[in-house]
């Protein structure tokens, strides 16, 4: 077990390092990383999973305990990201297709991207993944609400919100409560 918790420490030691060099490598070899792009999903799954490891369940009780930043955070995604998409749109001059991607992806959660990102700047991962599990909920039926909004979309386009909302369901309650039964077994195996 001391093999696994030095190799943990050297690798969040240098994690930073480690993405920054990847990230080079595969900008500047694209073609040796192509064979990934099908696992990409499975990837990221494992960056939560993993990222799940290093949180307990008191982490998150202490973070409800001052809902007001779950809730700010959530309300900044909701508000503040597909405005900011719409006013990128509009002060470029994107043709409508781009102004709505735009949008669109304003108005969609952070996901694992804004946990990595946290994660690697030693910010607070428990709101991170808290504000991102309460957006994830919200996101089937507000991220369409503002696109339609801001894109000054037609109720003609066709949003499959039960589809959206079981897929949403199934990442944010597999991303929170997998890692807390590992660490349990884990720590009941070896004290």
């Amino acid at each position: 077990m001391s093999l696994i918790r030095s190799i943990n420490h050297l690798f969040n030691s240098y994690l930073s390092w480690i993405v920054l060099l990847m990230a080079v490598l595969a900008y500047m070899l694209p073609t040796f990383f192509a064979w990934m792009t099908p696992y990409l999903a499975y990837m990221l799954q494992f960056v939560m999973f993993a990222m799940g490891l290093t949180l307990t369940a008191q982490v998150f009780l202490d973070v409800f305990k001052q809902p007001m930043k779950v809730i700010l955070v959530s309300v900044i995604q909701f508000l503040w990201m597909p405005l900011a998409g719409f006013l990128v749109a509009l002060i470029f001059n994107f043709p409508p297709e781009i102004g709505i991607g735009f949008i669109l992806l304003g108005a969609c959660p952070g996901g694992t991207a804004s946990n990595v990102m946290t994660f690697l700047a030693n910010g607070n991962v428990p709101l991170s993944v808290s504000a991102t599990t309460v957006s994830t909920l919200l996101a089937p039926i507000l991220t369409p609400l503002f696109v339609v909004l801001y894109a000054g979309a037609t109720s003609s386009i066709e949003i499959q919100f039960t589809l959206i909302a079981k897929g949403a369901n199934q990442c944010a309650r597999a991303g929170d409560k997998l890692p807390d039964l590992l660490d349990e077994y884990i720590r009941a195996t070896t004290e």
